[in-house]
């Protein structure tokens, strides 16, 4: 599902910037969140932003592979606030190469985002292979 980062309830648009790819229990529990507590500092705390944050720097995955770790406050608080690790989902597996899922997510977001939304232009880069920190 092509997700709004920031809601149209809350004064987001359609432009590719504001949009990104999410399950739809991920849409369904952010609905028009853009915060969430961060559990170990107990602080309000902005949720991952897909387009301007990287993921390395704020999830890693756990030893075993099927669970997703916030390594910073926005990460945690991001785990908690989508129930990235929802047992009852069963949709974390053993994925330890986030760099190729991104890469997959952004080629297929493109898509997702012409259908849904056709009125916005997509920037036609093209994904980069490795992420830097």
């Amino acid at each position: 599902i092509a997700d709004h980062i920031q809601p149209l309830a809350k004064g987001g648009d359609n432009t590719e910037d504001n949009l990104c790819l999410a399950c739809e229990l991920c849409n369904q529990y952010k609905w028009t969140q853009t915060e969430d507590l961060d559990p170990q500092s107990g602080k309000i705390i902005s949720l991952f932003h897909p387009r301007q944050q990287q993921w390395q720097k704020h999830f890693t995955w756990s030893p075993e592979g099927t669970e997703i770790i916030g390594l910073t406050a926005c990460g945690r608080a991001t785990v908690g606030a989508l129930r990235l690790n929802n047992r009852d989902v069963g949709w974390v597996k053993r994925q330890r190469n986030p760099t190729t899922l991104n890469h997959k997510i952004t080629k297929t977001l493109n898509n997702i985002i012409q259908m849904q939304f056709p009125e916005v232009q997509i920037n036609k880069t093209k994904c980069p292979k490795k992420l830097e920190n």
